[in-house]
């Protein structure tokens, strides 16, 4: 079977919106048309115009907006039915967006971009969250062998998950997990069981990696009841109350004036 698709949201991750060529495919847009056996991307739709008409020029595919967006959306819906959407909108927009795609039974499948900031999905519905890791060769190549991971990123709440989730990922254990919070590309050190030391350098990402297909490919064999998802909802919440907890502890720490390190 092959299946509709649409993109909500049509900035960096959804489009790559004002963006530079990256080594690798990055945008969710990109990911539908590198599977067109298995899937179409139908259309696209982003509450600023420039951006939904930007993605619709560079995918040569549908664009919808509006100043009345949820009503635009609805609508939209209902001409131009989709079985599943990415969602990569601004995270304070995802419970509404939630709310108004539940209300069309042809969606069955949403792969959403992080931090969640959705607690409740429609139960019929598969969902992969899109932590990239999960679905690079290379950090596949290290599941179940890491047991200490050096981190140095920025201290945000989108990017911390990131790397909780990459430790959860790898089995490392909390104490074992150590965030360095600097400004600048993120980058790692994993210390895998046999005491060697593996670096990770400018976001660990190989270049000409097929980390997003792989996340597509994994949620349509998933939809089609071959394989588990590798990145659910529930995973990912774990994922992001560990981050949660990890920067109020750093922020509890750098009000005191102890070591901006992370636990």
């Amino acid at each position: 079977m092959k299946y509709r698709a649409a993109v909500l949201g049509c900035g960096r991750i959804g489009a790559g919106f004002n963006w530079p060529p990256a080594p690798y495919l990055y945008d969710h847009c990109s990911a539908y048309q590198a599977l067109p056996e298995r899937v179409s991307l139908d259309w696209v739709f982003d509450k600023d115009p420039a951006c939904a008409r930007a993605a619709g020029e560079k995918f040569d595919v549908w664009n919808g907006t509006g100043p009345d967006w949820q009503f635009q959306l609805d609508a939209t819906l209902r001409y131009y039915p989709v079985d599943l959407v990415s969602i990569c909108t601004q995270p304070e927009d995802r419970a509404d967006l939630i709310g108004i795609l539940s209300q069309h039974r042809c969606i069955r499948a949403a792969w959403i971009e992080k931090p969640l900031a959705v607690r409740e999905w429609p139960p019929d519905w598969k969902v992969n969250v899109n932590y990239i890791r999960r679905f690079d060769p290379r950090h596949i190549l290290f599941e179940g062998r890491v047991r200490e991971l050096w981190v140095w990123a920025r201290k945000d709440a989108t990017t911390a998950c990131h790397f909780t989730d990459l430790a959860r990922f790898w089995a490392v254990p909390r104490a074992a997990f150590h965030y360095f919070a600097m400004d600048g590309p993120n980058s790692y050190v994993a210390v895998v069981d046999s005491g060697a030391a593996e670096f990770f350098p400018l976001g660990g990402l190989s270049a000409g990696s097929r980390f997003m297909t792989n996340a597509l490919g994994n949620l349509l064999d998933a939809l089609e009841g071959t394989a588990a998802l590798v990145s659910p909802p529930e995973n990912a919440l774990l994922s992001e109350t560990w981050a949660a907890e990890i920067l109020a502890d750093h922020a509890a720490s750098l009000a005191s004036g102890a070591s901006p390190v992370i636990p």
